[in-house]
């Protein structure tokens, strides 16, 4: 295969040449279209995947041939650091395959041996426990023998009596009995050795001994340590027995010391191997015996080993150095006298540990040896085998396999190749060359027709009508993006395509970050619609859809997504649209509940106000009933009041209509309104000159300005603040109208208005939604209906209400009233004053409750005139049919059973088009009017009325 050399030009590019020559054949590609493309430059390919990345490259450069593309795909590799050629031979791999089969029976023979030297390490640790334990057993009765010999002396008349020469006689005879005794003393309490078994040249004290001190302190058989006699000059162990009286007094202290020297006569008979040494010490350790080396008698005992055996528990067992620099195992045993805390000696026994397995070694090395000659002999008869029958063959398959690579598909391996398998292999490998030109061919089909199918998908990219991104699942880059995702990010494709989605804030912040990494996760589709400011600073809103799917193992995410935000725009619009319906309708329905209520209450309210009225007439005035009549008449007229306010929150309340200057209205309530507020509270008044006039209820619009101003007040509380009362006019237009209470289709036009704001406590959003419900009170006591009516109030008038609110800061309600245009600077007409009087001629009175009919009757009689009385409309046209020419008025009540007020209106301007028409009701004279276009009655009366009002109204109808 020729050697290939190649550049990178650009990022769509690369340049190939061969081996000593500057690359110049250039070969495009397009990165956008499969994820291979920008894989190619990133090191981290497989070898399948650079060939599929050379296929995708063939396919769009028809040039290039099988030759340029292996030769690029060993350049890649090679480049890239991934050449992975086998650098072991075949001969190479049988060498490690034997040197593997010899590695279990080497094995085998390094545990055996390794597992027969513990067994011996275990058998002479336990001799040498056993030999230790022997030892101290018999140090143990040699040293309770002693202490009862020196009990019985105690007991004799020599010893009693101090007769030295007796007692040394009696002295020197135990000390002959027993070899291991050194020499037997016995001193007074006070250290004088007063008898020896062996002659004294010189007085002996013992005070400065041990044992003595410790006999003579605790009264108990003591220990002592290592000595050099005074007598014989010989290294011993001495112990004190004290010798007391009948009280308990010490008298004396009988001594006997021990030569160890003996103990090597015990080590014969027992025939102990020589390689184990026997060593005692004392609780100093200073040695008192050495069985091997008996010239370390006297000196101190290894710091390590003493150290461990004083530490260490009563008998054990442990590895260390030796005296001698040797690594030994010990055996050790500590000797205690009854009543004593510490060891009086510490026997111990070690064992060379050399000595032990010097045999077990000596196998091993002989075994290894010799493993090692088998395995040199079967090296040497495998490589002759394996190159006659194998490596000769199978260099032949490579120099095929060479030529293949080269181009040349025309070659039989088999004649070369002859054999066992490798004759099979060799046929098959003919085979495989022929089928591989027949791949080539193919192969080109193939790629064709992917060119095809990826020209199909570029097509499909790009006039897809939702943004379309595909991502690497695990670096995260961007592969694949189009035009309409950059349309909805309001950015550019390159920089799209160059983006991480690990990297970007936007995702994070909106939660498709989460999103995608549970795809990645699971491989479950996920949609969402998600709001989002994009990283080019686009808020918008998109819809989602998030799925993963796997390229040659390669996870990758499917970002598909719709810009939704005139959508949501248009829904929001909508939804708010809908509340604003709810709640007209919520208000109209409870309009209607409480005019109804208010209507039935007024025709209660009317026969009592109507009787009481009568009764006051007719009384004379100095009875004391009278009083009792003023209040029944003053109670109905709050429950009237009542009323009133529930039909000015159906917007349905009787208004007296009039031309009003909202200025000069207010200027009239001034005082009031001052008196009305806290005395904390400051008002001031910022009233615009020259304002449109506007038809309205002057009572009812005083009673808003009222409320309004209280409730100021209340918000304000016990703290200082400023309550502001402004005036002015403004044009509205339908889009302001619609966002504002109480949301009804209010003409555009202009609009006189007055605002009353406040510092006070402010409102939350929740209390603002709800402040003109009725009975609705963020007050403890309270009806709850002000504002309610208030609002019933300027639905009646037509006009709107604007509310702002902030807690804690304040707020601010704006009333707009429809203005009457090119009124401006016009001075109001003075109302006529009206008187009652008394008439004359027949009324006909239409009403459906019986206690209205009574009372009206005696109410129109009272006032002079003849009544004729009809239940319902049908009854009223009879009668009027009947008394056409003699009836100057109808007084007509506008909600009734079978025929209301309107259509018997209607009956009666049929049969004579003049009738004079007083209508009765407790709603609006706007409202009731409006229904009668072309066909106004002649007059309206608000229930409950009194006889001055009917008085008034019927002079002049008939008039």
């Amino acid at each position: 295969m020729s050697c290939v050399v190649f550049e990178e030009v650009n990022s769509n590019s690369i340049k190939i040449g061969s081996q000593g020559k500057k690359p110049e054949k250039e070969y495009n590609y397009c990165r956008n279209i499969s994820c291979y493309d920008s894989a190619l430059w990133e090191g981290k390919q497989s070898h399948k995947d650079l060939f599929i990345i050379i296929e995708i490259i063939s396919s769009r450069c028809n040039c290039i041939t099988l030759q340029s593309a292996s030769d690029y795909y060993l350049a890649v590799m090679k480049g890239h650091g991934m050449n992975r050629r086998q650098s072991l031979s075949i001969r190479a791999y049988i060498l490690l395959l034997i040197i593997a089969m010899t590695l279990v029976p080497s094995g085998l023979i390094v545990f055996t041996a390794l597992h027969q030297r513990n067994d011996d390490l275990h058998v002479a640790t336990q001799l040498a426990e056993d030999f230790t334990s022997e030892v101290s057993k018999k140090q143990d009765i040699l040293l309770a023998s002693a202490e009862q010999l020196l009990a019985c002396l105690a007991f004799i008349p020599s010893v009693q009596n101090h007769d030295a020469s007796a007692t040394n006689v009696l002295l020197a005879a135990l000390v002959k009995k027993v070899p291991e005794i050194t020499n037997i003393l016995i001193a007074e309490s006070t250290g004088l050795v007063w008898a020896s078994a062996l002659p004294m040249r010189n007085i002996i004290w013992a005070n400065d001994r041990r044992f003595f001190k410790n006999a003579i302190a605790t009264g108990n058989f003591s220990s002592g340590e290592f000595t050099i006699g005074r007598i014989k000059n010989i290294p011993a162990i001495s112990f004190g027995y004290p010798i007391k009286d009948q009280s308990g007094k010490i008298l004396d202290v009988a001594i006997i010391s021990f030569d160890l020297t003996p103990t090597n006569n015990m080590l014969k008979m027992k025939k102990y191997p020589d390689f184990m040494n026997l060593v005692m010490t004392d609780h100093n350790g200073t040695i008192l015996f050495n069985a091997t080396n008996p010239e370390y008698i006297g000196k101190q005992e290894n710091p390590e080993i003493f150290k461990r055996m004083a530490e260490g528990p009563v008998n054990g067992t442990f590895e260390a150095v030796g005296i001698t620099g040797k690594d030994r195992y010990f055996a050790y045993q500590k000797l205690y006298l009854d009543k004593e805390q510490t060891p009086y000696m510490y026997v111990r026994s070690g064992i060379l540990k050399k000595t032990v397995t010097r045999k077990t070694w000596n196998n091993l090395i002989l075994h290894v040896g010799m493993m090692t000659s088998f395995m040199v002999l079967a090296i040497g008869f495998a490589l002759y085998f394996s190159k006659r029958n194998l490596v000769d063959k199978i260099a032949a398959l490579r120099n095929a396999t060479q030529k293949i690579a080269q181009g040349d598909l025309n070659i039989h391996v088999s004649d070369s190749v002859s054999g066992g398998e490798l004759d099979e292999l060799g046929d098959s490998f003919d085979v495989m060359a022929q089928r591989l030109a027949d791949d080539i061919a193919e192969r080109k089909r193939v790629e064709d027709e992917r060119q095809g199918n990826l020209l199909f998908i570029e097509t499909l990219l790009k006039n897809a009508p939702v943004g379309i991104r595909v991502f690497d699942g695990e670096s995260g880059k961007c592969l694949l993006v189009n035009q309409v995702a950059a349309d909805i990010s309001g950015g550019d494709m390159e920089v799209l395509q160059r983006q991480n989605f690990r990297e970007l804030d936007s995702w994070q912040r909106s939660g498709l970050m989460e999103i995608a990494k549970a795809v990645l996760a699971d491989g479950c589709a996920r949609t969402a619609e998600i709001d989002m400011l994009t990283s080019f600073g686009k808020q918008i809103s998109v819809a989602y859809i998030v799925s993963s799917f796997m390229v040659i193992d390669r996870p990758h995410l499917l970002v598909i997504g719709r810009d939704i935000t005139a959508e949501k725009q248009l829904i929001d619009k909508n939804r708010k649209m809908e509340i604003q319906m709810q709640h007209v309708q919520k208000l109209e329905s409870m309009g209607a509940l409480a005019g109804g209520i208010a209507h039935d209450f007024n025709n209660i309210l009317m026969a009592i106000l109507g009787n009481a009225e009568l009764a006051l007439m007719r009384l004379a005035p100095e009875t004391p009933v009278r009083n009792n009549l003023r209040q029944i008449e003053k109670a109905a007229q709050r429950a009237a009041d009542l009323a009133q306010q529930m039909l000015a929150y159906s917007g349905k309340g009787s208004f007296v209509i009039e031309l009003i200057d909202i200025n000069d209205l207010i200027m009239e309530m001034n005082h009031i309104l001052e008196i009305s507020v806290s005395k904390k509270a400051f008002m001031s008044l910022n009233l615009a000159r020259n304002l449109p006039l506007f038809e309205g209820d002057g009572t009812q619009i005083s009673q808003i300005i009222m409320n309004l101003i209280i409730n100021a007040s209340e918000a304000i509380g016990e703290a200082s603040g400023e309550i502001s009362v402004t005036t002015g006019s403004v044009y509205c237009e339908q889009s302001y109208l619609s966002r504002i209470w109480p949301y009804d289709k209010l003409e555009e036009g202009y609009y006189i208005f007055f605002e009353i704001a406040d510092n006070g406590c402010g409102m939350d959003q929740d209390t603002l939604t709800k402040i003109f419900d009725p009975f609705f009170s963020t007050k403890f006591t309270g009806r709850g209906l002000g504002l309610a009516a208030v609002l019933g109030i300027v639905r009646g008038h037509h006009g709107a209400i604007a509310i702002s609110s902030v807690p804690g800061k304040g707020t601010q309600f704006k009333v707009l009233l429809p203005a009457i245009e090119n009124t401006s600077g016009q001075s109001l007409p003075e109302a006529a004053p009206a008187s009652p009087s008394v008439g004359s001629g027949t009324i006909l009175l239409v009403d459906d409750e019986e206690s209205i009919l009574t009372l009206g009757r005696e109410v129109l009689e009272e006032l002079g005139y003849s009544v004729l009385a009809a239940e319902n409309g049908i009854v009223a046209l009879e009668l009027f049919k009947e008394h056409k020419e003699e009836i100057e008025c109808v007084i007509l009540d506008m909600t009734m059973p079978i025929l209301d007020g309107e259509q018997t209106l209607r009956e009666l301007r049929l049969i004579d088009q003049g009738v004079r028409v007083i209508l009765s009701s407790g709603f609006n004279e706007q409202d009731i009017i409006r229904k009668f276009v072309g066909t106004r009655p002649a007059g309206f009366i608000k229930k409950p009325y009194k006889l001055l009002d009917l008085s008034r109204i019927l002079r002049k109808v008939i008039a």
